[in-house]
């Protein structure tokens, strides 16, 4: 019995501390005496922050005040509903939960920083409200199409460049990056935000499409990674006839290649990057064009090669192409493509294809058989990113267990978009809560814990919290939080959206352009933009946050005259 009282102390105390975690934060705030503060006069860029010995913050900060991170438990919102469950053994423990409690009870406790946004560019601070009007962010995007911020590029064949070639400079950044390079996901992600832009006709028009045009766009990206990989069909099928092959990633389906004449390229690289195949297996239906030939060539041998290198268990290298591990980003990527053929496959018949003589074809058993076990990976596995790491690829990571990682934010993000599901809502707000609070910075968001990479070289001079910003994740998050909000109307959901929506514009630097990420300058210790600009990735997520933002405002306003604002009142 004591032991029962013991228990259920803890589970009361773990809940007060959670109704604190994931009750909203009020948007305003005044800054306490014992935290660091920053002094910066915004009408002269020259100036230098203010800052105390203990705070490490970047030079620019804009007046909205956001809360300061001191402690980041994890935050599963069912942590008490899971506890209750073991001790009375009448509550089942929600998919959220898993894995053991005992893990879930470890808090990661990080050093005080400043997570407030920190905008690069001082013409746009006064962009960051909380309070918006549809004629508010269309102005907003009006100045960014003046100054082509969002404006991406593709080439005759379809195919993209990582980093948008529009002009001399990021020429010279892509070939110097060897960024002039098509990553399949990164050109997945493009055509995405050209897909949606197409549905929004004021959204095309301001990043200089017609409806149409944007809607071609799309298709003629998607062709692109469905040619290559159709190109090199013998890729898929070799492997599939001798798993063993796998583990050379040479021999794997590439996923980085030449933009224009979507050759592959001769050099080494890791391509065994199971979600980027995700991408384009989903972008297939997502995009409901599986009528094409080459389309469902590809739809059908990718369920055969998943479940040839069993995907559910596969150590690939992830998002960031850097670790060879049991990704569950990646897993999570895979279980979603599939649910969506799955779907397809449901209303239409099984997808065949024939190719020397022979046939393979994806029906509802490989399908389903792929999401089952990669849903009972993802049980062992979730909330985090992986717990099974190859020992001897210690480059970048060294870790045997990483628990936050920015890549989930690439798997929620398609399951937002999926016609069916995979991954609830409480769950999306578990893993973006643990990246708010172990990954986000005033600038943008790390990667992962430790990341030494910095858009060009290894880092290892690079203390905590001093990892590369990412400027594609707020993005990203704030169209997941835009989506749950449209489902289930939950206003937390839209204060979420509001700020990364804002956290999107302030990663845009005094260029106008969005970086790929924002990295600590060895000599000054100051932050400053990494060499690969603009990045398409960024570019295509944060125009996805603006059809996000519209879309809520349009619900706001067809549910209620009187709500014409997104945001806290």
């Amino acid at each position: 019995m004591k032991m029962i009282v013991r228990v259920m102390s803890i589970v009361i105390a773990v809940r007060n501390k959670l109704i604190f975690l994931t009750n909203p934060i009020p948007p305003l705030h005044k800054p306490s005496p014992d935290r660091p503060t920053v002094i910066l006069n915004h009408q002269n860029p020259g100036n230098r922050a203010k800052i105390n010995s203990a705070a490490r913050v970047s030079s620019k900060i804009t007046s909205r005040t956001y809360p300061v991170i001191k402690k980041a438990p994890k935050p599963i919102i069912s942590l008490t509903l899971a506890a209750a469950s073991i001790i009375s053994n009448t509550v089942a423990i929600p998919f959220s939960a898993l894995p053991a409690l005992a893990s879930q009870l470890q808090s990661d406790i990080a050093i005080e920083r400043d997570v407030r946004p920190n905008f690069q560019n001082p013409q746009l601070q006064n962009y960051c409200k909380t309070d918006w009007t549809r004629p508010e962010l269309l102005e907003l995007l009006s100045e960014l199409a003046t100054h082509g911020t969002l404006k991406m590029r593709r080439y005759s064949s379809g195919g993209h460049s990582a980093v948008t070639v529009n002009d001399d400079q990021s020429l010279e950044n892509a070939i110097d990056g060897l960024l002039i390079l098509h990553w399949d996901r990164d050109n997945i992600m493009q055509a995405i935000a050209e897909y949606r832009a197409s549905q929004n006709p004021e959204l095309s028009k301001l990043l200089g499409y017609t409806s149409a045009a944007s809607n071609d766009a799309a298709l003629r990206g998607l062709q692109a990674s469905v040619k290559h990989h159709v190109k090199h069909f013998n890729r898929f099928t070799k492997i599939i006839e001798d798993p063993s092959q796998a583990s050379n990633f040479m021999l794997r389906p590439h996923i980085r290649y030449n933009p224009i004449s979507l050759s592959e390229i001769s050099d080494p690289w890791g391509h065994a990057q199971n979600d980027a195949l995700a991408f384009i297996a989903f972008m297939i239906f997502y995009m409901d064009s599986a009528s094409d030939a080459d389309q469902q060539k590809l739809a059908a041998i990718i369920p055969h090669y998943f479940k040839a290198i069993q995907v559910w268990q596969d150590c690939d290298l992830g998002a960031w192409e850097d670790k060879k591990a049991q990704h569950s980003s990646s897993i999570m990527l895979a279980a979603i493509a599939m649910q969506q053929e799955l779907e397809y496959v449901k209303k239409h018949g099984p997808i065949a294809t024939t190719v020397d003589g022979k046939t393979w074809t994806a029906d509802q058993q490989i399908l389903q058989e792929i999401v089952d076990k990669c849903m009972a990976a993802l049980q062992r596995i979730l909330p985090d990113e992986y717990r099974i790491a190859d020992d001897t690829d210690t480059r970048a990571d060294r870790s045997k267990i990483r628990k936050f990682d920015a890549a989930h934010v690439n798997a929620l993000f398609l399951n937002s978009l999926s016609s069916h599901r995979l991954f609830d809502d409480e769950m999306a707000r578990s893993l973006m809560g643990n990246i708010e609070k172990n990954l986000m910075g005033p600038i943008g968001v790390a990667r992962y814990k430790t990341d030494i990479w910095d858009g060009r070289v290894d880092r290892k001079d690079l203390k905590e919290h001093e990892e590369a910003q990412w400027s594609h994740v707020s993005p990203m998050m704030s169209f997941v939080y835009g989506e749950m909000y449209l489902r289930g109307k939950n206003d937390n959901d839209r204060v979420k959206q509001s700020e990364h929506f804002c956290r999107s514009i302030s990663h845009i630097n005094e260029r106008w352009k969005i970086p790929e990420a924002y990295i600590i300058d060895p000599v000054t210790r100051k932050w400053i933009s990494d060499a690969n600009e603009p990045l398409a990735w960024a570019q295509a997520a944060t125009t996805l946050a603006f059809d996000g933002m519209l879309r809520t405002l349009d619900q706001l306003a067809s549910s209620s005259s009187s709500s014409s604002s997104i945001g806290t009142k």
